[in-house]
């Protein structure tokens, strides 16, 4: 099925994505669910709908699946490196009622995932963090503009990095069900804390990348630092030039 196929007014999708106009976010109404997504055409926006909800790569397995269909009460889910909020929109079509805590820092991701919330505000409680998930609150330098692909500023990218306020995401673990954490390189840190042992979250949905990973091998690091911390794995695809998807629970 198409990606216009999947909302409800396909026609005016194709005519936004023949003008493609980056400066001009449209909302929809998905077909399935009735969740309101934002895009900006043009950018990567139209990618990640593609993958959260042509190819479903944040399907749970069922090991998780179970999991939350068991708790007495919506799950909540954090979502670091909330972009646009697609992975939000589509855990409220999955679980109505579900609690998001949304962590963006990039200023131009951030002004469409607040609408996206706003529209989905009646599906789900919504928590719109601006700031860089890390694990101190120290500022950090960051890459901005850049959709999907923002990230925290290497030593070569200073010169064009801007300085954003960040969190400490273990902490924002101890308060999840479910945390899908898509940072660009800014796992790695995380993935090493000690504290992710002891976090309370159940289960975690990561995408690894090779940007700062520690070894040559994103997706084996990435599995090994989990298994250090108690989680099983899972992988949730092929990982080309290190890039993938992996889904972690506790036992």
């Amino acid at each position: 099925m198409t990606r216009a196929a999947r909302l409800t007014d396909p026609v005016r999708f194709l005519r936004a994505e023949r003008a493609a106009r980056a400066d001009v976010p449209a909302e929809y109404t998905l077909r399935a669910g009735t969740a309101r997504v934002v895009l900006r055409h043009g950018t990567s926006d139209i990618r990640m709908f593609d993958e959260i909800f042509c190819a479903h790569v944040y399907a749970a397995p069922p090991e998780v699946a179970a999991h939350l269909e068991a708790l007495t009460a919506p799950p909540r889910v954090l979502d670091l490196g909330a972009n646009v909020g697609l992975f939000g929109a589509d855990t409220v079509s999955r679980w109505p009622g579900a609690r998001i805590t949304a962590v963006e820092p990039d200023p131009g991701n951030l002004a469409v995932l607040r609408r996206c919330a706003e529209l989905n505000a009646g599906a789900g409680t919504w928590r719109v963090l601006p700031v860089a998930a890390s694990t101190t609150d120290t500022p950090l330098r960051f890459v901005a503009g850049e959709g999907s692909e923002s990230h925290e500023a290497h030593a070569s990218e200073l010169a064009r990095s801007i300085e954003v306020p960040a969190t400490d995401a273990l902490a924002l673990l101890d308060d999840a069900d479910l945390a899908k954490i898509d940072i660009e390189g800014g796992e790695w840190v995380i993935l090493a804390d000690p504290r992710l042992r002891t976090a309370s979250v159940h289960a975690i949905v990561l995408e690894h990348h090779g940007r700062l990973c520690p070894t040559r091998d994103p997706r084996a690091m990435a599995q090994e630092l989990l298994a250090a911390a108690g989680f099983e794995t899972r992988p949730g695809g092929p990982a080309p030039l290190g890039v993938g998807t992996l889904w972690a629970w506790r036992p």
